[in-house]
């Protein structure tokens, strides 16, 4: 049996912002997916899906989905990110990176639910997956996921707490 494997996507700009960098993005527009690893990262010809939910300003670094870039922030809200973007200065920044910063700027603007933001740090998890360097930032963003997980339980986000126990724990088990 052959399975058909597609992934498209359209190219879309936004400006950052922040600083009016101009911003590409690669929204997708159809994939076909066949199920779910055990930590929840779905399996099937995604194409860039996971690489392609974030980008990155190149010059301040504002991370985040397309949506978060069309956001007007305040002048108290733009300060606020500008000097969380500071510790990235001087990291390199790929697609995993990318993740911890738009979760890390969601966590402290709290635009987003815990449950939305717990999100981000498990995509960034699959996008560093495959780095064979190491995999310290892996295991990062999976327990800032089960972290954040935890939070969104506490606020009581979820209709039935049992499920997202099991996507905690399974998320603990891959570690």
């Amino acid at each position: 049996m052959s399975i058909t494997k597609a992934h498209t996507c359209s190219t879309n700009q936004v400006k950052c912002p922040l600083d009016n960098t101009i911003v590409e993005f690669c929204v997708t527009a159809s994939m076909t997916t066949s199920g779910n690893l055990y930590d929840f990262e779905k399996i099937g010809a995604l194409g860039g899906h996971y690489s392609e939910l974030t980008g990155s300003c190149s010059t301040c670094l504002f991370s985040g989905y397309i949506s978060d870039f069309e956001i007007s922030y305040t002048i108290k809200e733009k300060k606020i990110i500008l000097l969380l973007l500071e510790k990235f200065k001087s990291l390199e920044i790929g697609e995993a990176m990318e993740c911890r910063i738009s979760a890390e700027i969601q966590l402290l603007l709290r635009k987003k639910t815990f449950d939305d933001i717990a999100y981000i740090f498990l995509v960034g998890s699959y996008l560093e997956k495959h780095n064979l360097n190491s995999d310290e930032l892996r295991i990062e963003l999976q327990c800032d996921a089960i972290d954040t997980l935890e939070k969104a339980i506490k606020m009581n986000e979820y209709d039935s707490v049992s499920y997202t126990h099991l996507r905690a724990h399974e998320t603990r088990g891959n570690l």
